[in-house]
């Protein structure tokens, strides 16, 4: 599994730079919001988990 450590950091820096709840973040991916915020804060790490954070980097544009 590829290491997703600073993607997930700089996922959660624009959701607070932005004030994106968890919930928005889930429904923009169609996703529960404990499978975001699990997959956010590293308590998972889970193939899932890995589309989760490629899903919002791509719906944000995040680099």
């Amino acid at each position: 599994m590829p290491d997703t450590t600073d993607l997930r950091e700089r996922i959660i820096e624009f959701k607070e730079a932005n004030q994106l709840s968890y919930q928005t973040m889930a429904d923009l991916i169609n996703v529960s919001k404990s499978e975001v915020f699990s997959a956010l804060t590293g308590k998972r790490t889970d193939p899932k988990s890995n589309l989760i954070i490629s899903k919002l980097k791509q719906a944000y544009g995040v680099k």
